[in-house]
């Protein structure tokens, strides 16, 4: 799957109770479980969020050197 250019993964668990999402972008990874696909789906996107808004933080700081 991808979200705002960056690739993520929503597989269900082989418990079959709960959905498994990892995002790798960058030198952050991340990855968590939850009971349903649209929550793991969301909480991987808010994660790619978070990688996107500290990118512009970055970005920000090396212009102002």
């Amino acid at each position: 799957m991808e979200y705002r250019g960056i690739d993520y993964s929503v597989v269900r668990t082989a418990s079959q109770e709960s959905w498994h999402w990892s995002v790798k972008c960058d030198d952050s990874n991340r990855m968590g479980t939850h009971a349903s696909r649209e929550g793991a789906m969301l909480h991987a996107e808010r994660f790619i969020d978070e990688v996107i808004q500290h990118r512009k933080r970055i970005a920000r700081m090396q212009n102002q050197v």
